[in-house]
């Protein structure tokens, strides 16, 4: 029988872990606050000799190495013990310290209750933290570490504010009970983690697998048990991930002499590096020294040096929290730059002040001053450098080497605690203002070491931000897939603003490589959706320019400009012209240069500056005869599919096409397979060419033509994207309104085409202003849908994803205001291992600006195809399983989830 666990199961259960993690945590930072307190008693200092500045800061931060080897002794006990025993061990280590501190009349005894409650610290940090990670159901890391912070500030308060009250108390009273108060967290550990579970991940790697699914089931809730399908899916991605870091882990001896795999090493010096930065910061000194701080160094007296370190201690719990609303929401590079950049300039202004003080000044303003960037300098600590560092050594590292990043990286930070805490007491003795000159140097430089180092979490971290990079498959060869693609993709560089800035650069800032195209007009043929659509083919400029000026202002090829099938254009984009009959009959040939089938944005085509940034690298001429020839002359053959009655073509019909047009693309797709059999085929789609590409590849599942796809821009789910837009004034009168027209002027370049659809009326059409009054108007009475809503419902690409069957790489801009991120199927692609996702911070909407001009969605996009390309053979790929009941379970008979069912019959999409 399940054992029985405090608060039950499912919400209750995790919220009572929540609250044992965060007891510890608090516990941690009321550790860390106290002894600063305590330092400045003069009771304190009688009883101890008075003891100089330098033995101060020994008593003080010989805590730290405590921490150091607490942490690292769980790396041996951590497993054997179990999280909650672990923590109670711990507990008890810092009450035994608590207990030799309290009691302490010589210098020696307190430092030995010092490391001793620093080992028991050390212990509970290293694994309260996992502990609740590994039984939390919160999809957002940044948000979950912010919380696990604002618990420490939360202990680091109360300890502040608790020796400012018992200051009032007399003799030893006032700075022995502070101390014995450690005990109250060890007795509160006590009653809860004994009747709490372990972590169903530690289980697992155990080999205690029943245990594991019975905590499972309890965290799950809602009547779960261990046999549930829910319950031995979730067990059983669990029991894979810890198999793939079984398999793939490395030796720190392998690391270290250069054995493991290129690029292991650095990610974890790089995630040590941040901890490093974030002691650089100063934080612990004005954690561990506040009100030792303005007594000595700014003059004030002990009583309002107390109640600021005490005010301040608040200023700096209120930033931390505000922290949990910006850290997914902006990024981990942008939160950590502009928290860092403001605690520099607030350490120069405290220098300045204490310097003017120092020479003379108003000690009163410039005190005043001073006390005010300290509390700036908490503010600013709060908002990003705090919370950061503890996120990056978890996001950056490989899956199978995480554990050792984060033990690095622990192991740093204790290091670099010990070697502030017992600078600063000496430093502000000996040194004075210089002192804060020290600190505002070394923040500036760190701060030009965490730019060069950082590029954009949102590229590396699995997920993101927040949102992971997900592998391809666990299969060995997917793996290799996956760490070939990770090897190429080039880092966000964050751009110039956030997704509205970058969207609205777009209409603006409208050149870019120029890319000559032949079209060619293809008659469908799909039942049902008769009608012709235009093939752009991306070809070698021509050697000689006619003299010509495009529309764009760039030179304009010379070539037929009439169609010869006689279907013609209402008008052709920059450097477009047809194809002869002669050049078109002698497309096919036998080589195996890749093909990139592209698929453009609502009414785009051809001629839109995003898809051209990726065709650019791809289509370069090269001097290498074996990939030169060819109608590009470069590496790739490319083409764009444009949608019906969009790049300047023609309808032949009333149909113009819809989120779900897949039956062009398919066409596409095998004749291209028709006329180069030994090419390599892949596809690249953009926003609804996205949408699009997505579902004809889940349509298509294991038998698509297709190697690879990128997918950019996706809105994935109509409806949640259309009432995202419906929510907001610029949404409806920016976006979603500058979509409208450009679809009714689509109208108006085939108006007499489309009215021969009776049920398509006019007037209603010229008095429209939005995108779904469009949809409502247009695709509601050509396709038959009863409401935009059902048309978008219908259309969605979500569930397409659990469909795919080949690797598919996802770009997605979380700050976008088209494609939204809420519309994102974060979990289909979680559970599909043939999808791997990029989810930057941001980006906007197709837009990627990087400063200096360029879009960086094309170095990831071509990064990924030229890997797919050149280093991975698809020939020898093994399909890979997945489950027919899907990874959450699913009824056992003949009740089966087609992801790509559609309410309305469409022939051409079978």
């Amino acid at each position: 029988m399940a054992r029985k666990y405090l608060g039950g199961s499912g919400e209750p259960l995790t919220i009572w872990i929540s609250v044992a993690a965060s007891t510890v945590l608090v516990f941690y930072g009321y550790d860390q606050g106290v002894f600063g307190n305590v330092i400045i008693n003069q009771n304190f200092l009688d009883t101890f000799g008075n003891p100089s500045a330098n033995m101060q800061g020994t008593m003080t931060s010989l805590y730290n190495i405590g921490c150091f080897f607490g942490a690292m002794s769980t790396l041996f006990t951590g497993d054997w013990l179990g999280r909650p025993r672990q923590i109670i061990l711990g507990s008890t280590v810092i009450a035994i310290g608590a207990v030799i501190q309290t009691s302490s009349s010589t210098v020696a005894q307190m430092i030995v209750g010092r490391i001793i409650a620093g080992l028991g610290t050390g212990m509970n940090t290293a694994t309260a933290g996992v502990w609740q990670a590994e039984t939390s159901a919160m999809r957002s890391r940044g948000r979950l570490v912010i919380i696990q912070m604002a618990n420490c500030i939360t202990g680091f308060s109360i300890s502040n504010w608790l020796t400012l009250g018992f200051s009032f108390a007399p003799k030893d009273v006032a700075w022995r009970f502070p101390l014995a108060f450690q005990i109250f967290f060890t007795l509160c550990i006590y009653a809860l983690c004994p009747f709490l579970p372990d972590s169903p991940r530690l289980l697992i790697r155990k080999g205690k697998y029943e245990e594991a699914k019975d905590v499972l089931a309890a965290l799950q809730g809602h009547g779960a048990t261990a046999e549930s399908p829910s319950v031995r899916a979730q067990f059983d991605v669990i029991k894979d991930i810890l198999d793939r870091e079984h398999v793939n882990t490395y030796s720190w001896w392998q690391l270290v002499s250069g054995r493991g795999p290129p690029g292991l090493l650095r990610r974890m010096i790089l995630g040590a590096w941040m901890q490093a930065m974030n002691q650089v910061s100063g934080i612990n000194i004005t954690s561990y020294y506040m009100s030792y701080i303005f007594i000595n160094a700014l003059g004030i007296s002990e009583l309002l040096s107390r109640i600021l370190a005490a005010c301040g201690s608040v200023d700096y719990l209120i930033f931390a929290c505000l922290a949990y609303f910006v850290i997914e929401r902006y990024g981990r590079r942008k939160v950590m730059m502009c928290s860092a950049a403001a605690c520099s300039i607030c350490w120069i202004c405290i220098a300045i002040a204490t310097g003017v003080a120092a020479h003379g000044g108003d000690s009163y303003v410039t005190g005043s001053v001073a006390v005010a960037f300290f509390f700036a300098f908490f503010a600013s600590f709060g908002m990003g450098v705090l919370g950061v560092p503890w996120l990056y050594p978890t996001e950056i590292n490989a899956l199978e080497m995480r554990t050792k990043g984060a033990s690095l990286a622990m192991a740093t930070n204790w290091i670099c605690n010990y070697a502030v805490v017992q600078a600063t007491l000496p430093g502000v003795q000996n040194l004075g203002y210089k002192y804060w000159i020290v600190w505002a140097l070394a923040k500036a430089d760190g701060d030009g070491l965490d730019g060069q180092n950082l590029g954009s979490l949102s590229c590396v971290h699995r997920e993101t931000s927040s949102h992971p990079v997900l592998p391809i498959s666990a299969s060995p060869t997917r793996r290799r897939q996956k760490e070939t693609f990770t090897r190429h993709v080039h880092r966000c560089p964050g751009g110039c603003g956030e997704g509205r800035v970058h969207t609205a650069w777009t209409a603006v800032k409208s050149d870019g490589p120029p890319i000559h195209y032949k079209r060619r007009t293809f008659e469908s043929e799909s039942a049902g959706v008769e009608g012709h659509f235009s093939v752009d083919f991306v070809v070698a400029p021509p050697s000689e320019l006619a003299g010509k000026v495009a529309e764009d202002g760039g030179p304009e090829d010379d070539g037929l400009r009439e169609d010869p099938l006689g279907v013609g254009h209402t008008s052709l984009p920059p450097r477009t012209t047809y194809f002869t009959e002669k050049e078109y009959e002698g497309l096919g040939s036998e080589d195996r240069k890749p093909l990139l089938i592209t698929l453009h944005g609502l009414s785009g085509g051809s001629y839109e500056v995003y898809l051209r940034h990726v065709l650019a690298p791809l289509a370069v001429q090269t001097e290498d005869e074996a990939s030169s020839g060819g109608l590009s002359g470069g590496e790739w053959e490319c083409l764009v599919v444009n949608s019906r009655g969009c790049a300047g073509s023609k309808i032949t019909n009333s149909i113009l096409y819809n989120a779900r047009a897949t039956w062009d693309v398919r066409q596409v797709v095998k004749w291209c397979r028709q006329r180069w059999p030994k090419r390599p085929l892949y596809g690249i789609g953009y926003s609804l060419g996205a949408n699009i590409l997505t579902n004809y590849i889940g349509e298509e599942g294991s038998d698509c033509l297709l190697n690879a796809a990128v997918i950019v821009s996706n809105p994935w789910k109509l409806e949640v994207t259309s009432l995202a837009l419906q929510r907001s004034w610029v949404g409806m009168n920016v976006y979603s309104a500058t979509m409208g027209k450009n679809m009714r002027a689509l109208f108006e370049r085939h108006r007499e085409q489309v009215l021969v659809n009776k049920s398509i009326s006019e007037e209603r059409i010229r008095k429209l202003k939005y995108l779904h009054e469009f949809d409502r108007e247009v695709q509601c009475a050509t396709w038959g849908y009863p409401t935009e809503g059902a048309y978008y419902r219908d259309a969605t690409s979500a569930d397409s994803v659990l469909d795919i069957r080949i690797p598919v790489f996802v770009l997605h801009a979380r700050d976008d205001p088209i494609a939204c991120d809420e519309a994102c199927p974060y979990e289909e692609i979680r559970q599909n291992p043939y999808v791997v996702m990029c989810a930057t911070s941001g980006g906007g909407h197709l837009s990627w600006f990087e400063l200096g001009g360029g879009r960086w969605h094309a170095k990831p996009a071509v990064a990924f195809l030229n890997a797919m390309a050149r280093e991975v053979d698809f020939g020898r790929l093994e399909p890979h399983q997945l489950p027919q009941m899907g990874p959450r379970g699913g009824h056992k008979r003949s009740f089966v989830f087609d992801p790509t069912r559609r309410k309305m019959h469409m022939p051409g999409s079978q």
